[in-house]
């Protein structure tokens, strides 16, 4: 960062802050305007975590927690005043379609398992 070797004058390159923070979030949860990627490139070394209120477009919130890449749960939100349809894909490659109501989530069996107490 200290290009001039000063570091009281260093430039704050915030592309280079900010770009570093999104990559790891999209890791964890890459969105488009209808669809969500869970855990789409978790590094191997991130066996097992946790991550909460990750922001998706479309105002959806997910909480994510996992274990492996087979073994996780998320929790998901939208902040809208509308219901939303949205694609889901999981992290073996399946995909499915979930109906989120404004302050409700959905309960999935399978792979993905989304709480409605933890709202």
């Amino acid at each position: 960062i200290a290009v001039c070797g000063d570091l009281r004058m260093a430039p704050v390159q915030l592309d280079a802050i900010m770009g570093i923070t999104d990559a790891g979030q999209e890791m964890l949860l890459f969105s488009t305007r209808n669809k969500l990627y869970i855990l789409p490139e978790i590094p191997k070394r991130w066996s097992e975590g946790e991550i909460n209120g990750l922001r998706a477009r479309g105002g959806i919130i997910a909480d994510i927690k996992w274990s492996s890449q087979n073994n996780y749960s998320v929790i998901l939100l939208t902040s809208l005043n509308e219901n939303k349809n949205i694609e889901i894909e999981l992290p073996d490659g399946s995909s499915r379609v979930v109906n989120l109501h404004k302050g409700k989530t959905e309960k999935i069996l399978g792979g993905l398992y989304i709480d409605p107490t933890k709202i």
